[in-house]
């Protein structure tokens, strides 16, 4: 019976062997984020009726569809359905040289999607969605706003002779107009 009982215990053993647990699932499957696949964020225009065409930057036609809806939602509340008979989009093609173009944001390998003049937008190899980072966590300094160049500390301190101030005029504080004049 122990002779009986060892052969059962072996044969677990070598079944177990043969039928292994399956491998386990990378992250980057569940995220759709595998750096192998490069980039993949793409320049999308979306209009709809009675609002100028805004520039989204997606993955796909239907997410930047749906980054435009979220938006307009704040002007008015319409379903989805609703706002896709209203809406158009096509993609972008100039959008300049420097898009795509890959970069190094805080030591790690990115790709450069756009700045505001304030954030540079990146994504990650891979992503499908894209992040702000600080200009100097940009490397290298040709894809930072201007205003965070090195070589532009000495333009940002003067202005050009002749060049009025923004407001068109002399304005004091938060634009206000002065009284002593006219």
């Amino acid at each position: 019976m122990v002779e009986k009982e060892r052969d059962m215990g072996a044969s677990l053993q070598d079944r177990a062997l043969v039928a292994s647990p399956p491998e386990p699932v990378p992250v980057s499957a569940l995220t759709g984020n595998d750096p192998s696949r490069g980039f993949l964020i793409k320049p999308f225009r979306v209009s709809v009726d009675g609002f100028s065409p805004q520039l989204y930057y997606a993955a796909s036609r239907a997410l930047a569809l749906r980054d435009a809806w979220w938006g307009y939602r704040n002007y008015r509340e319409v379903t989805f359905k609703e706002w896709l008979r209203m809406a158009r989009c096509w993609r972008e093609d100039e959008i300049g040289d420097q898009f795509g173009a890959p970069i190094t944001v805080c030591g790690k390998p990115a790709f450069f999607v756009t700045h505001n003049n304030q954030y540079v937008q990146f994504s990650r190899p891979g992503g499908t969605e894209y992040f702000n980072a600080h200009p100097f966590d940009v490397e290298p300094a040709e894809f930072r706003p201007w205003t965070y160049r090195r070589d532009s500390d000495a333009v940002l301190a003067r202005r050009p002779e002749g060049a009025e101030p923004r407001s068109g005029g002399s304005a004091g504080p938060q634009g206000i107009a002065r009284k002593d004049q006219p």
